[in-house]
């Protein structure tokens, strides 16, 4: 199976694409998220929450587009918002 592959499986609802993304992107994600968050659990959630972000949103992935180039956005935006979030609180107290 390939990106392009995936997506196809993964708009039809295809745990198995689903899981193959996993595989191929979970320590890129993991690894991006280490730029911004130094909590490994914060890093955790961080990856978890991408994938289900890319699972709510597979309807809309464009199977001509390179997976890792759709993802970075979602994944930037996610693992900010973890930092800011987290930096908020701290500033509070």
């Amino acid at each position: 199976m390939n990106d392009q592959e995936a997506i196809v499986l993964l708009k039809s609802d295809s745990h198995e694409a689903f899981e193959y993304l996993y595989k191929v992107y979970g320590g890129q994600v993991y690894n991006f998220s280490k730029l911004y968050i130094n909590s490994s659990e914060d890093i955790k959630e961080v990856v978890q929450e991408v994938f289900v972000k890319l699972w709510e949103a597979r309807s809309f992935l464009r199977e001509d587009e390179n997976f890792y180039l759709s993802s970075p956005g979602i994944l930037s935006l996610t693992a900010r918002k973890k930092h800011l979030m987290k930096t908020s609180i701290n500033c509070l107290f």
